[in-house]
């Protein structure tokens, strides 16, 4: 089994996800009118944190967080890969939760919308102990319901 492994992102590598995304990802990125690469280079560019999920030295996922409004207290944390999670998804599971606190520990709340059909991050989300506060059509440009979801970090 080759082991995942986690850097900083780099330029390639947010070319590289945004032309290979999941088809569940994608749809998502869509649905809130988004370029997949546009939104990727917006988290790289902007995002306090910004990470490449690495298997055989390819970017699988891309992931991080970014502070929102003016409170230092607050971020949104993200998640947009290729279907070579799937292929790596023990390890991606065994890995997750110590990745995702880490990028977490700057902040009190870490938060977020999900598109209602992507299950297996809904199901991720919930696994990484992330709670779900409403459906919203408002972040989407076609009605698609989003779940806001949010995790306190200090809990």
């Amino acid at each position: 089994m080759n082991r995942l492994t986690h850097r900083f992102a780099t330029i390639p590598d947010v070319y590289h996800v945004g032309r290979n995304l999941r088809q569940a990802d994608l749809d998502e990125v869509r649905a809130k009118g988004k370029d997949p690469l546009d939104a990727l280079l917006y988290g790289y560019l902007h995002g306090d944190r910004c990470y490449s999920l690495v298997a055989d030295g390819e970017a699988i996922a891309i992931y991080g967080t970014a502070k929102t409004g003016d409170s230092p207290k607050s971020a949104s944390i993200w998640l947009l890969g290729t279907d070579k999670i799937l292929e790596h998804r023990y390890e991606f599971l065994r890995i997750s939760r110590d990745r995702v606190a880490e990028i977490s520990k700057p902040y009190e709340l870490v938060w977020n919308f999900v598109d209602s059909r992507n299950e297996l991050h809904i199901k991720w989300l919930r696994w990484l102990g992330f709670s779900f506060i409403r459906s919203t059509t408002q972040v989407s440009v076609d009605k698609t319901p989003f779940y806001e979801f949010a995790k306190l970090t200090h809990v």
